[in-house]
């Protein structure tokens, strides 16, 4: 997608939605897509990660449930996203940048 500037006649290109992820905590994960964003949580995560990215899914599960009481899906990153973001443990954004 584009736009043309008012001031000119040079074009602005959209670049394809970005995804941020809120923790409790503070921090801020950005990514392309929502698995990206929690590759980005995976990669900052202290003490021992997962080797791999469907153990660290199911390690933040059974955290969320012991803060939160409440199940977590690990099927998909959008069910595993959407329902750490229902427990009130992480809030998710959709950022659109723009040239």
């Amino acid at each position: 997608m584009y736009a043309e500037n008012e001031n000119s006649n040079v074009y602005q290109f959209e670049r394809p939605a970005r995804v941020a992820i809120e923790c409790i905590d503070g921090r801020t994960y950005v990514g392309a897509t929502l698995r990206e964003a929690v590759q980005r949580m995976r990669s900052d995560a202290w003490g021992c990660p997962s080797r791999t990215f469907d153990g660290y899914v199911k390690q933040c599960a059974r955290r969320a449930f012991m803060w939160a009481k409440r199940p977590v899906r690990v099927d998909t990153v959008e069910n595993f996203t959407q329902d750490l973001e229902a427990s009130g443990l992480i809030t998710i954004r959709t950022l659109s940048v723009k040239n």
